[in-house]
């Protein structure tokens, strides 16, 4: 009787030690699972996020290839801006062959100590190469650009009175457009004074005067191509931009592509 006991003793004593080893194992794998307890009372927006939905806003931006004119043509933005447009129509005209071949250009001279020259809606006035250079208007652009242009492309100012008729109306065709404004869209100041060339008109040169592409917008901002410094697509309001492209005459170009061109 006693052997029976003692064994049921050691049975039992057994039993206990593997239960125990096999409640702390299952307790080991428990915690390399579950890293963190969820919390107890999460409620379903806490549980499931709703995808965000995008603020619907009106807005484009057209790739247009982009170059800068830093330490190519420091004055000559204008040209630069024009080759922007070129390879965005597939055109392959380098800075010098635009100047040499395609652009009318004037300088300076001085007459019974007055200083003379071309009107810049004529030529570009100054060498675009130097920081001495000045600038030209879209006329200019516009020859230059037709002299280019082939299968049946034209070049023409837009006779628009806003960016924003000009985003309306050609940016929303796939259409980016040349236009006038200032660096940075900092103040139109008056600067150098001439006497234009046969006319005698007195002529007073915008000073801070630039050109770039405008090829894109949303609700608060014009979008452009700035040559300026290599500033690459730059941002600025849509009251400002307005602004300075009033006071630089409204001028802008777009070329045509009939190809390109909705209904």
């Amino acid at each position: 009787l006693l052997a029976i006991v003692f064994i049921f003793i050691l049975s039992y004593a057994g039993y206990v030690h593997v239960r125990n080893l096999k409640e702390a194992e299952a307790d080991i794998l428990v915690s390399s699972v579950v890293k963190e307890p969820f919390p107890t009372c999460q409620s379903e927006p806490e549980r499931y996020s709703p995808p965000t939905a995008e603020k619907d806003t009106d807005s484009l931006l057209l790739d247009v290839p982009y170059i800068s004119q830093k330490e190519l043509l420091p004055t000559g933005c204008e040209i630069i801006s024009a080759l922007m447009l070129l390879q965005y129509y597939g055109y392959d005209i380098t800075a010098d062959q635009f100047i040499v071949m395609y652009l009318d250009t004037g300088d300076f001279w001085r007459e019974n100590g007055k200083l003379r020259g071309r009107d810049p809606a004529a030529v570009f006035m100054g060498d675009p190469k130097t920081v001495n250079g000045y600038g030209c208007f879209a006329p200019v652009i516009v020859n230059s650009l037709n002299r280019i242009l082939q299968d049946g492309m034209v070049a023409q100012e837009t006779g628009q009175t806003s960016l924003e008729t000009l985003t309306n109306e050609y940016l929303k065709r796939g259409v980016p457009v040349l236009v006038w404004a200032s660096i940075e869209m900092r103040e139109v100041l008056p600067g150098t004074a001439w006497t234009i060339w046969p006319s005698g008109e007195e002529f007073i040169w915008p000073r801070n005067e630039h050109c770039l592409v405008l090829a894109g917008y949303d609700e608060e901002s014009f979008y452009f191509n700035d040559p300026y410094e290599g500033k690459g697509v730059a941002a600025y309001p849509k009251a400002l931009a307005e602004r300075r492209f009033l006071e630089l005459g409204r001028q802008s170009v777009a070329i045509l592509d009939p190809k390109l061109q909705k209904n």
